[in-house]
């Protein structure tokens, strides 16, 4: 279900403009709290003309931090080599940055996967299944449509139950031992004379 699901979302992603594209990275984003609020990275997201650099996000609330953005709507086929994830790098050295997500609906290449993880700077790099993975998570593009009830063990109730049956084996016990001391009557005829046994018959 969640591999269809995921299939779906990438299709209909493909179908759509590049702006589509990039005002979809601005919901998931957001989603994942970065940007501020959605206006603020509505505003930064889709500046182009840095070469490379599609936007700039916000890392927090308080906008102390920045991480820089390349998206690329390409199909399935059509993989993100080297040389792109490097002009990328180039821009945000340029720019003294640090950080930067390249966002693609395709995939990387293992040149540029490799060339990535060996930078002095933090890049991610999301390829097409990561996309899907993240907007399922955070529900952008999906939504729930059926809760399912699962059931567990209440250990609370079992607990007050034999906490219960703990008191009353107590209670009993000492109702018990309170009938063993009382005293014993010497006859049948005191026990039926005594003041808390004895009936009387009405008068005539």
């Amino acid at each position: 279900m969640t591999a269809a699901l995921k299939a779906d979302l990438l299709q209909r992603v493909l179908e759509q403009s590049p702006a589509f594209f990039e005002r979809l990275i601005i919901d998931l984003l957001v989603a994942m709290g970065y940007g501020g609020s959605h206006e603020d990275a509505a505003r930064q997201l889709g500046r182009s003309g840095d070469g490379g650099i599609d936007g700039i996000i916000d890392e927090d609330r308080l906008g102390l931090d920045r991480i820089y953005v390349q998206a690329k709507r390409y199909s399935t086929g059509s993989a993100v080599g080297r040389p792109e994830v490097q002009g990328f790098v180039g821009s945000l050295v340029g720019l003294g940055a640090s950080k930067g997500v390249f966002v693609t609906t395709s995939a990387f290449s293992k040149q540029a996967t490799e060339y990535a993880r060996s930078l002095q700077q933090r890049v991610v790099l999301i390829d097409g299944p990561r996309l899907t993975e993240l907007m399922t998570e955070f529900g952008v593009g999906v939504r729930t449509t059926r809760v399912i009830d699962v059931k567990r063990l209440d250990e609370d109730f079992l607990r007050m139950m034999f906490e219960r049956q703990q008191l009353g084996q107590f209670c009993r016990s000492q109702v018990t031992v309170k009938r063993q001391s009382l005293p014993k009557a010497d006859s049948v005829g005191e026990a039926l004379n005594g003041d808390n046994l004895r009936r009387r018959r009405p008068e005539i």
